[in-house]
């Protein structure tokens, strides 16, 4: 249980944590990203689940995922994006896309 414990504070960890660099709002974009992608990403196995969440930390993401919800997986790899400037900001669209990501069937 230990272990689980510590590969999911992992998988949840942002790079600028990883790196000693400070946290910000671009984090908890990051933090949505891993947590939007669990939702999408259904796992079979907890050994699965570990391998393709360790793949995550590296923006690849399971090819069923890519080809099922192209959209939302563009969308997992912008929150996902390893440089938090590069991350959208919560602003009015970005809580859109969010609210409304079912629109986003493909």
């Amino acid at each position: 249980m230990k272990q689980a414990l510590m590969l999911e504070t992992n998988w949840y960890t942002t790079p600028e944590e990883a790196s000693g660099s400070a946290v910000s709002c671009a984090s908890d974009i990051y933090l949505l990203g891993v947590l939007l992608f669990e939702l999408f990403c259904p796992f079979n196995t907890s050994e699965e689940k570990c391998r393709i969440m360790s793949s995550l930390r590296h923006r690849v993401l399971p090819p069923q995922l890519l080809l099922k919800w192209p959209k939302k997986a563009s969308f997992c790899l912008w929150l996902l994006h390893p440089e938090p400037s590069c991350r959208p900001v919560m602003s009015t669209k970005c809580c859109y896309v969010a609210v409304n990501c079912n629109k986003l069937s493909s």
